[in-house]
C-alpha cells in the first residue's frame, strides 16, 4: 500500500469515527403524550408559508401585507422560522381554511406556498412542491367546455380541485377554467391535443 493511499485510508477512518454516535447521544428522551396535547391543538391551526424567491424578502413587509390581505376575523401571528419561511398561526380554523381556499397568494410578485403544519414533521422535511392554481384552457370548442371534459383535461396536469362551471355542467366563455393542484417543481406543458369525434383541437393554457 502506497503512502498516499495509507494516508487517505487513515483520513476516512477518522471521519467515520467522528460520525459514530456516542453513549450520551444514544440516550432517548421520552415525552408523555399528555404533554403534547396542548401544542398539538395549536399546530392544527397553523400553516407553514414559504416565499418562492431566490432573494430574502422583507420580513416585516411580508407579515404586514399578508395579515391585511387575508382578512381574518381574528388576529394572525406570523413568525420567522428561516430563509423566506414563516409559521402562520390562526386563532380560528375558519380563518385558516379561508386562506387555504383562496390560494394561490402572491407577495412582491413571488408565489407564497402554503402547507398544512404537521406537528410530527420537522421543518426541513416539509415539501413545498404542490400548489393550487386556476388553469385556463384556451382554444376550446363549446362542446368541449363541460365539467366532465374539464376534469379529463385537468388530471393530465394534477389533481382537480374545482371546476368553474354552472349547475348544468357547462362553462361557456372565452376559456374553460379549472382549479388544479400542480407540482410546481416540474415545468408546465404549453397545451395538448384534444380529439372530439372527428375533430382535433390544440388547446393551450
Amino acid at each position: 500500500m502506497s503512502e498516499e493511499v495509507r494516508r487517505m485510508d487513515n483520513e476516512i477512518t477518522k471521519l467515520c469515527e467522528g460520525c459514530k454516535i456516542t453513549d450520551e447521544e444514544i440516550q432517548e428522551v421520552v415525552v408523555a403524550e399528555g404533554n403534547m396535547l396542548m401544542s398539538a391543538e395549536r399546530v392544527r391551526k397553523c400553516l407553514v408559508a414559504r416565499i418562492m424567491s431566490d432573494k430574502e424578502v422583507n420580513k416585516g413587509a411580508f407579515c404586514a401585507t399578508m395579515s391585511k390581505l387575508w382578512h381574518a376575523e381574528r388576529q394572525i401571528f406570523l413568525r420567522d422560522i428561516g430563509w423566506n419561511r414563516f409559521l402562520v398561526e390562526f386563532q380560528k380554523k375558519k380563518d385558516k381554511n379561508s386562506v387555504l381556499q383562496g390560494r394561490p397568494w402572491p407577495f412582491d410578485k413571488f408565489l407564497v406556498c402554503l402547507q398544512e403544519c404537521d406537528g410530527n414533521v420537522a421543518l426541513r422535511d416539509i415539501q413545498f412542491s404542490m400548489e393550487p392554481f386556476w388553469i385556463q384552457f384556451h382554444n376550446m370548442p363549446f362542446v368541449g367546455m363541460t365539467r366532465k371534459i374539464g376534469e379529463q383535461l385537468g388530471v393530465t396536469i394534477g389533481r382537480v380541485l374545482v371546476m368553474d362551471t354552472n349547475e348544468s355542467g357547462t362553462g361557456w366563455r372565452k376559456f374553460l377554467r379549472v382549479k388544479i393542484l400542480v407540482d410546481i417543481s416540474k415545468p408546465l406543458a404549453r397545451g395538448r391535443f384534444l380529439n372530439l369525434g372527428d375533430k382535433r383541437f390544440f388547446y393551450y393554457y
